[in-house]
């Protein structure tokens, strides 16, 4: 699992969380249209509390990057 957030205290608890479920996962503190992962690298990508802080015309972006990012016929949940 890949998590992608601008907030570092909650990436560390999301971190402290994965330990004890025995997750592997990998934490990046980025916002996903910057993030460095080529295209193709995800079966999945959901996504909360991304599209409700933007105005309507910048949300675009991120739904074409995300989407960019999931392999071909998988899954993109926004979540708001």
């Amino acid at each position: 699992m890949t998590g992608f957030d601008l907030n570092s205290a909650l990436l560390a608890r999301a971190q402290s969380r994965s330990l004890p479920a025995g997750m592997r996962v990998q934490l990046h503190r980025a916002y996903i249209t910057t993030a460095s992962s080529p295209s193709g690298t995800f079966d999945a990508f959901v996504s909360s509390f991304t599209l409700c802080v933007l105005p309507p015309e910048q949300r675009g972006p991120p739904l074409a990057e995300t989407a960019h990012r999931c392999r071909s016929g998988r899954d993109l949940r926004p979540m708001e």
